[in-house]
């Protein structure tokens, strides 16, 4: 007949005078083990997510790059994934096949992204564009500058038509009071 331990003497039994039972031992290490395959397959694709964001980004945008002059470091990359940057590094057992995949993987963005020297403009045709933007400019302002001055025409012209309505206005006014109002007939109501 088999006795069943309650959960206070199994405890009893894993630690005497403060120390585990191997058998404890090999259990913790088994449950750490498990523990730690499953963090490194969270981590893994923390990573991998990363990185098909970032390469997303560069190809989603017109420059093919990132801001901060395109470069795309390790530090980034960890950043994106939430995952420390010590993570990788210090756990090559663990690691070791995430961590030359991510190598590969910034080998094949510098492959792809053009020199610096590709990149950079001429001064002349940089001082071009500036010469365009000025033009472009200026016009816009000439351009404005005309309708201001068509609406202050207007303006004039409402401001000189209201106060020919006041003279008007006050004419009237003059006549009806110096008019003889008997000959008027108020009307009758039905």
């Amino acid at each position: 007949m088999k006795t069943t331990q309650s959960p206070k003497s199994h405890a009893v039994s894993v630690v005497k005078n403060g120390k585990f039972s191997e058998e404890a031992k090999a259990r913790m290490s088994e449950k750490a083990k498990q523990r730690g395959v499953v963090r490194a397959k969270v981590v893994a694709t923390k990573v991998r997510q990363a990185m098909k964001d970032i390469t997303a980004d560069m190809t989603g945008r017109e420059d093919g790059h990132l801001p901060n002059r395109g470069l795309v470091t390790e530090a980034l990359l960890y950043e994106r994934a939430g995952v420390h940057w010590t993570t990788l590094s210090k756990n090559r057992d663990t690691y070791g096949e995430l961590l030359a995949e991510v190598k590969a993987w910034k080998v094949g963005l510098t492959e792809r992204k053009p020199t610096r020297e590709d990149e950079r403009r001429s001064l002349t045709d940089r001082l071009n564009d500036m010469k365009d933007l000025y033009d472009r400019l200026l016009k816009n302002f000439q351009i404005v500058e005309l309708e201001l001055q068509q609406m202050e025409a207007e303006r004039n012209k409402t401001l000189k038509d209201i106060e020919k309505l006041k003279q008007e206005k006050l004419h009237l006014e003059e006549l009806l009071r110096t008019t003889d109002m008997s000959n008027v007939l108020p009307f009758l109501a039905r």
